[in-house]
């Protein structure tokens, strides 16, 4: 659950680096990886983009019964709401130490393929091998055989908890959308369906994601059936 870790972990990097955290992750990962639209803050000389949602909820502008796209900045004819505000919060903080930073698809992915390609991406480290390694392996597990169901997903001997997200164990729950019961694949959702999820595949790893901006949230299904039919091509060019 949501918790005060991150914001400790945030400030031992400020006390251990004497930086602040939005300095020390643009040094250390941001500027490193390519990451140039990921910040706490939207300068003013970036181009907002056009934000769509697909829902049914009249508080965003469908009639409460049907999925439709819906325009929600900016409006048509008008400037965006952000326009003149400098500091867009994202998670529910303005230059937090546990979260608030904006980003892109593009950029998710690279800090995603970094961590799960052993610490680089394009030929820039930015972890080394062993911490990449502890980053995607079981961690709940470290916490011995009298690990209480809480310290798992949904309380499921089948679930751990990794680095980056979930992690799917042997005897992993298959049901609803969201699992599919294939041991170590590593997955984590976020509001309004935007979800990754990661399968090592047997030494052909794949990666898919999805940024949709649904609401209602999507149960999984959408993801879980893209990283299966990946896996189906893959599989059938062998």
């Amino acid at each position: 659950s949501y918790g005060y870790s991150y914001d400790i972990l945030g400030h031992l990097i400020e006390v251990k680096s004497g930086k602040k955290l939005e300095s020390y992750l643009h040094d250390h990962i941001l500027k490193p990886l390519g990451m140039c639209d990921t910040s706490f803050q939207v300068p003013c000389s970036k181009r907002l983009s056009v934000l769509y949602r697909y829902t049914k909820s009249r508080l965003w502008g469908s009639d409460g019964r049907r999925f439709r796209l819906v325009r929600v900045d900016p409006k048509r004819g008008a400037q965006s709401r952000w326009a003149k505000c400098l500091v867009p919060s994202a998670g529910g903080g303005l230059s937090s130490l546990e979260g608030g930073l904006l980003s892109t698809m593009d950029d998710y992915a690279k800090f995603l393929l970094a961590v799960t390609s052993g610490g680089q991406h394009s030929g820039v480290r930015i972890l080394s091998e062993k911490s990449a390694e502890m980053m995607m392996s079981d961690l709940s597990s470290l916490l011995g055989s009298r690990v209480p169901s809480s310290a798992r997903p949904y309380d499921d001997a089948g679930l751990g908890l990794s680095g980056i997200g979930e992690l799917q164990r042997r005897g992993a729950p298959s049901w609803g959308g969201w699992f599919d019961g294939v041991p170590g694949v590593r997955q984590w959702g976020g509001a309004a369906s935007c979800a990754f999820k990661f399968d090592p595949n047997k030494g052909q790893p794949i990666l898919v994601m999805v940024m949709t901006q649904a609401l209602p949230q999507d149960d999984g299904t959408t993801i879980t059936t893209l990283l299966k039919d990946v896996r189906e091509v893959i599989h059938a060019e062998k």
